[in-house]
């Protein structure tokens, strides 16, 4: 395999070297940690089912501590090993996302604002990494309380039509928003409100201009765009 194929398709370099272990399309880095920790999770389920008070530990210890499994193991990341063990937790033990819901609501937006502002206190900091790590839990909470009671008929059918194309906002969206954020930088002048109008901007126009790509994709050219995304 050619260092070039290496590091698109698996995210490694056959000749190693400084820099981090991504592929091609960094978005992508959970497929390929998916593909591999699926062939240890009957490893990981008989590890938890024998020590599942040490493995909790061996998991938090690798938050706190902010060890980077990537450094050793090309193709795991700390965070798709910590996240994927952490649902077979939920499964054994019958955890659903549904005890989100038992939240009052500005308690849990509190939360959500608070765990934000503290990530930005401890950024570039030991903590930081453990900070962001607290931030996806609570904010996944956050997106699937508020996300699922859409009750109103239309509201929740745009809704859900705008959802069908989530996956290929996100696969579509990280290296064109940079590109945007280039442009943006040289064209805008520098002041607190257009550096505002960009950081809230720029994200809106990818998303509707990603939504915009899928639909016309896939009503004129599904093939490629069953290819693209998986059909997902």
């Amino acid at each position: 395999m050619s260092n070039l194929q290496g590091t698109v398709y698996l995210g490694f370099k056959t000749k190693l070297r400084a820099g981090n272990f991504e592929p091609f399309l960094g978005t992508l880095w959970f497929v390929r940690d998916l593909f591999v920790l699926n062939l240890l999770a009957v490893v990981i389920k008989k590890i938890i089912d024998r020590y599942p008070k040490s493995a909790l530990t061996v998991l938090f210890s690798l938050l706190i501590f902010h060890i980077r499994v990537e450094d050793v193991i090309f193709c795991l990341s700390t965070r798709g090993i910590v996240f994927f063990t952490l649902g077979y937790y939920c499964v054994k033990y019958k955890i659903h996302l549904t005890i989100f819901d038992n939240i009052r609501r500005i308690t849990f937006i509190l939360l959500f604002i608070t765990s934000i502002l503290l990530t930005c206190v401890l950024r570039n900091t030991l903590y930081e990494y453990l900070a962001l790590t607290v931030v996806i839990f609570i904010g996944g909470g956050f997106v699937f309380t508020f996300g699922t009671r859409f009750t109103r008929g239309g509201l929740k059918k745009r809704v859900m039509w705008l959802a069908q194309f989530s996956f290929s906002i996100y696969l579509f969206h990280q290296m064109y928003m940079m590109m945007v954020q280039k442009v943006a930088a040289r064209i805008l002048p520098i002041n607190p409100y257009t550096q505002t109008l960009a950081y809230f901007g720029i994200p809106v126009f990818m998303i509707t201009a990603c939504v915009l790509f899928s639909v016309t994709c896939k009503a004129k050219l599904p093939k490629l765009y069953r290819l693209l995304t998986g059909n997902r």
